[in-house]
């Protein structure tokens, strides 16, 4: 899915696949909910053991999973495109349009 963006403010128009940061999700998750949502930086080895211990991801995996989260963090998932609105048929909605409708999700989290 890719994520489109406008507007201001953390994650203004973004979707699964859009230049939105893991700390900018998190303020609006805090905005919608009311409540602080954190996150917490990881060194690699601290990832890849976390990784390992808590998803049970062989070595392999693990290296996989830290690609990629090393990719989207030097910004190589800021890919803007029109596909949402070109196969779903509406504009892609914000992270904060997903987080309000899914809110009652993470109230019960």
């Amino acid at each position: 899915m890719a994520g489109t963006r406008t507007g201001s403010g953390p994650c203004g128009r973004a979707a699964a696949r859009g230049p939105c940061s893991v700390p900018g999700q998190a303020a609006v998750l805090a905005a919608v909910l009311g409540r602080p949502v954190g996150t917490r930086d990881l060194t690699p080895d601290e990832a890849r053991m976390f990784l390992r211990t808590v998803w049970g991801f062989d070595d392999i995996r693990a290296g996989d999973a830290l690609a990629g989260m090393r990719y989207v963090r030097d910004g190589g998932n800021a890919l803007v495109t029109e596909d949402v609105p070109r196969v779903l048929g509406r504009p892609a909605r914000s992270f904060r349009q997903w987080a309000e409708d899914h809110q009652g999700a993470f109230r019960a989290a």
